[in-house]
């Protein structure tokens, strides 16, 4: 941190200058560690979804996108770009139906997607109060 010699007439724009800067500083290490946890949740709901579904072609289908920034929020989706409709009945389980009668069967489901959001909120937390205490 850098020191400054500062007139009590100028002390005002001073302090509003530096919590400014420390403002978009904190900012842009808040959004860096919001991306990383975006990226992370994507990749540990692929790895957690149920391989055999499809191939590997649900598990592969989890992304995450910016869905909005201003200058001092930014907000992530972590989707499945292809399976979307599937995502409540694979995680919490369904009744199982073949060719629109259904079996009376039931097909457990497999919690893959809140977990995942739940360690990377988790993390996203510890993270930035880490990055921050510096």
């Amino acid at each position: 941190m850098t020191t400054q010699k500062v007139q009590p007439e100028g002390l005002e724009k001073a302090i509003l200058e530096t919590l400014e800067t420390y403002s978009r500083e904190v900012t842009q290490e808040v959004k860096a560690e919001v991306k990383t946890a975006a990226d992370a949740c994507a990749a540990k709901i692929s790895s957690n979804a149920a391989a055999k579904f499809n191939g590997h072609a649900y598990a592969n289908s989890w992304t995450q996108k910016k869905a909005y920034e201003d200058p001092f929020d930014v907000r992530y989706r972590v989707y499945s770009k292809k399976y979307y409709p599937l995502t409540q009945l694979l995680e919490f389980g369904h009744d199982k139906w073949i060719f629109g009668h259904e079996t009376g069967e039931y097909v457990q489901g497999r919690a893959h997607i809140r977990p995942a959001a739940d360690e990377a909120s988790e993390k996203l937390v510890r993270n930035i109060k880490m990055r921050l205490s510096r």
